[in-house]
């Protein structure tokens, strides 16, 4: 299990690179990006890793992967970037995260492969391993890879597509990390239990189930927001009766 949390964070590292060498313009629009092996000796990194890799980058829109070709360069932006320019409120982007997911387990656990169900409990492993050393943002990543591995297991491009645009959408600054909180709070006790239910039911090919879990999941998210939005806004209330309190009060009365 270790070496395998250490190849899904080389795997990030190196999806972060290539990205701004493409976006500099160090790889051109048409090119073709250097071999495999080329890449693996470049970042010290082994040939599966690489192959995560082309795979995040393919399905955010950058590459196009040509078999007995190569990989090319197709865009410089992700899908995302070109396709969406605004934040949204955060319940209605999860929301339609719970939408979407729930409904690509379906598809996911008719196709799901071995390595992919250990692609997603090295997922879970790297977040519990992240929540304990309180490193936000290596726990972002690896709750993402969680759910891009889904993404990719529903065999379906179009699903794949949305629910990486989905998960790069930001919400209201006011909201962010709001979701990695919640989320943090929801695992830490349990040890990310709800996790380890959906990549069961995903084993066992209960499409149902798995999407059951993961709705029902979301859905302590949403409520545990909802639970913070109106704590905030009784507070915020009080505030303002405390200032008029003090504003109307009558003072010097003996």
């Amino acid at each position: 299990m270790k070496s395998d949390r250490l190849i899904l964070r080389s795997y990030a590292r190196v999806t972060a690179k290539l990205k701004e060498r493409i976006a500099s313009g160090e790889f051109a629009m048409g090119a073709r990006l250097p071999p495999e092996r080329e890449l693996a000796t470049c970042y010290e990194v082994s040939r599966p890793t690489i192959r995560e890799t082309m795979i995040a980058l393919e399905t955010e829109g950058f590459v196009s992967v040509r078999p007995g070709s190569g990989v090319y360069v197709i865009s410089t932006r992700s899908r995302l970037s070109r396709a969406v320019e605004k934040d949204v409120d955060l319940l209605e982007l999860i929301q339609a995260r719970c939408a979407m997911e729930s409904e690509a387990c379906v598809l996911a656990a008719t196709r799901i492969s071995c390595e992919q169900l250990q692609r997603l409990k090295c997922a879970v492993e790297d977040m519990r391993v992240c929540h304990e050393k309180d490193d936000i943002i290596g726990f972002e990543y690896a709750e993402r890879h969680f759910h891009m591995v889904i993404a990719e297991a529903s065999g379906n491009a179009v699903v794949s597509i949305a629910i990486v645009t989905l998960w790069n959408i930001q919400p209201f600054k006011s909201q962010a990390g709001v979701l990695t909180n919640k989320i943090i709070s929801v695992g830490g006790p349990n040890g990310f239990k709800n996790y380890e239910e959906v990549i069961a039911s995903l084993g066992l090919g209960n499409g149902k189930k798995a999407s059951f879990q993961l709705k029902t999941y979301y859905n302590i998210i949403i409520d545990l927001t909802l639970k913070d939005m109106e704590l905030s806004a009784i507070n915020q209330v009080r505030a303002s009766i405390e200032l008029k309190r003090n504003c109307y009060s009558l003072e010097g009365i003996d």
